[in-house]
């Protein structure tokens, strides 16, 4: 059923600021607004839309923000309660969900328990949390339609399918970034501002970089992957350097259905809010005669290493995807800040020419303050924990087989444990600081500080 009324996390975002055009050209009614920190462009947008609530993360930005619009009736809330609040809002009947990385989990969820539609463009939500989402939809009975390009296309290729056996594969597009066809050593040196050049799309800064090293599309197979019902395995990545053909789907019968367009978001973003129908669009026709020929090639993967580490992510399961997604954001965000290089946002540390085959160091000791124990073997203390050399259960973090903190009680790390946060070390002298925020049986992995990059040391952690 066509959206009547909108709330939208994430108003500020490239998405966000398409989406208001969009339901502007279309008359949908917007009833809250949402952002981060940008309080001058969200005090201009609830101006023009007035919604009846608008909140930002960052407290400062909300006092600003409150001081601008006292002059109208506009409701403004601060943190991420306020974002919940818009989230659930009993005026909207589908919420837009265009947050910024893992930080859209809570409000998505939030949103469902509302039973609002959700038109999903935070990939982050399904590959950190994809059980518990896509569970909670179940239960309430809230469908997930896809914003994501690609997986609009799939969506839209699936339609007509009368049952899921017919379904045989899929054929996730990616346009291969800034930097396709190039070798490590010319990517040892490249600018942000390199980065940040997309042959086709016009997206935020941290997805444009995630797009560039490919882990963007790693991102979008696990979410592929929660979305659909399908294993790796039946997901190909190919290089589309176009983005005409945003993906396709392959049927039992070796048939293949695509969806087709121009590069542009407002496509996937319009019929996320008016599905099952569809209407005029402010975007421009597609003439295939303009291109002349479509290309398609194989992704390196040994050049763009994360998409392999995604992939070895999701064939893992339990918290391995949101270990690695957390370690990337932490890592594009030091990228972006000009803290570490190009590659060093995928490889094992700053200044190495090789990404790591072999485990880390070997963990020695664990300790812990509070009651972190082997099911069968442990002999505990108040402080003090030691471990016997036999397997340690990981169950109660939710990691499955014991695939992240260690095989063996012998070789778990240090673990130094307040609460829910976590300092782990290894010998390398690599420092994480995970926080596990608990949202009903997920403990959701934040990395908030590392000397040197994290990402294939998550890998190793979850070979």
């Amino acid at each position: 059923m066509m959206t009547n009324n909108l709330s939208i996390l994430g108003a500020t975002g490239s998405i966000g600021t398409q989406a208001l055009d969009v339901c502007e050209k279309r008359g949908i009614r917007i009833t809250c607004l949402t952002a981060h920190s940008n309080d001058k462009l969200l005090e201009q947008q609830a101006r023009k839309y007035r919604p009846h609530t608008v909140a930002l993360v960052d407290e400062q930005a909300a006092k600003r923000l409150k001081t601008a619009l006292k002059d109208t009736s506009i409701r403004v809330l601060s943190g991420m309660e306020g974002v919940c609040v818009c989230a659930s809002d009993d005026a909207a009947d589908t919420v837009l969900t265009s947050v910024v990385g893992m930080a859209g989990l809570q409000p998505t969820l939030a949103a469902i328990e509302a039973k609002k539609t959700i038109a999903l463009a935070n990939k982050e939500t399904l590959v950190a949390g994809g059980a518990l989402v896509t569970k909670a939809a179940r239960d309430n009975g809230v469908r997930l339609l896809p914003v994501d390009s690609e997986h609009s296309a799939i969506f839209q290729s699936l339609q007509g399918m009368q049952r899921k056996q017919e379904l045989k594969s899929i054929i996730l597009t990616a346009s291969g970034g800034p930097f396709f066809g190039k070798t490590r050593d010319e990517l040892a040196g490249v600018t942000l501002e390199a980065a940040l050049k997309h042959p086709n799309w016009s997206m935020g800064a941290k997805i444009t970089v995630d797009s560039a090293t490919m882990m963007n599309k790693g991102l979008e197979l696990i979410e592929a992957v929660w979305l659909f019902g399908v294993t790796p395995a039946q997901i190909e990545v190919v290089v589309h350097r176009e983005s005409v053909l945003h993906s396709a789907v392959e049927f039992a019968d070796n048939s293949v259905i695509a969806q087709l367009g121009v590069p542009d978001m407002r496509i996937p973003i319009q019929y996320a809010l008016t599905y099952p129908e569809r209407y005029e669009s402010p975007v421009k026709k597609l003439r295939l005669t303009d291109y002349g020929a479509l290309s398609f090639q194989k992704p390196d993967e040994d050049t763009f290493r994360c998409l392999p580490l995604c992939r070895s992510a999701i064939e893992r399961g339990g918290l391995c995807p949101a270990v690695v997604n957390g370690a990337n954001e932490e890592a594009n965000a030091l990228f972006r800040q000009g803290k570490i290089g190009f590659l060093d946002i995928a490889r094992g540390k700053s200044g190495s020419s090789t990404s790591p085959t072999s485990p880390p160091a070997r963990w020695t000791r664990f300790k812990a303050k509070t009651t972190t124990r082997c099911k069968t073997c442990l002999t505990r203390t108040k402080q003090q924990e030691r471990m016997c050399g036999r397997t340690y259960d990981n169950s109660e973090f939710g990691i499955r087989n014991s695939e992240w903190m260690g095989a063996a009680c012998g070789d778990a790390p240090n673990v130094y444990r307040q609460d829910r946060s976590f300092t782990i070390r290894d010998r390398q002298s690599l420092h994480w600081r995970v926080i596990w925020l608990e949202n009903r049986n997920l403990r959701r992995i934040q990395f908030t500080h590392f000397q040197k990059s994290i990402v294939p040391a998550a890998a190793q952690c979850i070979r």
